[in-house]
């Protein structure tokens, strides 16, 4: 196999995959798009107690990177490289006309901008259909305004702690070729704890009545939290690429 990179075979591969999966895809956006408008509807409908205000009555914030669209996408990201599990669609993915670097690219665009984006719209999609669902209910005015409520400040350190943990779980799934979910698992709870370590850590930087070791501004302590995480996510991809190659050798 020639190991020359070429953008030619990545756009095959990928609309190779495409094609393969499209229904699967088309399922997880309206599962989540669904599963979404239902739980929104139902914690507005149990919170509500009939204000007369009915936004004050309702859970007002909606995160786009939440508990459910981050948890599917770890399990998307963990089941990546399952068939090399099973000997005939393994040996059968390996032969695939594309470099290791090429399907090792192909998958990290699939899992972290593919897969991401088609997870956030969904659920956005399904708060819309929720106020859509709410609307026959309540004046429309008061319903639809919910829409400033979506919580984007938190966007961008939800996003890259979301691609670390998913850099994780792809290369628990290329070398844990048995039970990789489960070690995927395992992978997703120790980046968690060290992400709320490393979050105490800078958080307490000069905090309390102990003398200050750093005077960091917020700036600063983002751009530390963005730097780890960064390379946290450059060192898994790393890891992949060459338990991969190995893999095919």
């Amino acid at each position: 196999m020639n190991e020359s990179f070429s953008f030619h075979r990545i756009g095959l591969l990928m609309k190779n995959m495409f094609l393969q999966n499209w229904k699967k895809d088309l399922c997880i956006f309206l599962c989540m798009m669904g599963g979404m408008a239902i739980w929104k509807w139902l914690s507005c409908i149990i919170i509500w107690r009939g204000d007369a205000d009915f936004v004050s009555g309702l859970v007002i914030q909606y995160l786009p990177i939440n508990f459910a669209v981050a948890a599917t996408l770890m399990v998307l990201a963990s089941l990546t490289f399952r068939r090399l599990s099973n000997s005939a669609s393994g040996i059968m993915y390996l032969t695939l006309p594309a470099s290791t670097l090429e399907k090792v690219m192909v998958n990290i665009l699939l899992v972290n901008v593919y897969y991401f984006v088609l997870l956030v719209v969904s659920g956005l999609a399904g708060y819309a259909l929720c106020l859509c669902m709410l609307a026959p209910m309540y004046p429309s005015e008061n319903v639809f305004v919910c829409f400033k409520f979506i919580n984007w400040w938190s966007f961008g350190s939800f996003a890259i702690l979301l691609t670390a943990g998913a850099a994780a779980m792809l290369f628990a799934s290329v070398y844990f070729k048995k039970l990789a979910l489960l070690w995927s698992f395992l992978i997703g709870v120790a980046v968690l704890f060290v992400t709320i370590v490393i979050n105490v850590v800078i958080s307490s930087m000069g905090g309390g009545n102990m003398q200050r070791i750093w005077d960091l501004s917020h700036d600063a302590a983002e751009a530390i939290y963005y730097l780890i995480f960064s390379l946290v996510t450059l060192f898994f991809w790393f890891m992949t690429w060459l338990r991969l190659r190995e893999t095919e050798v």
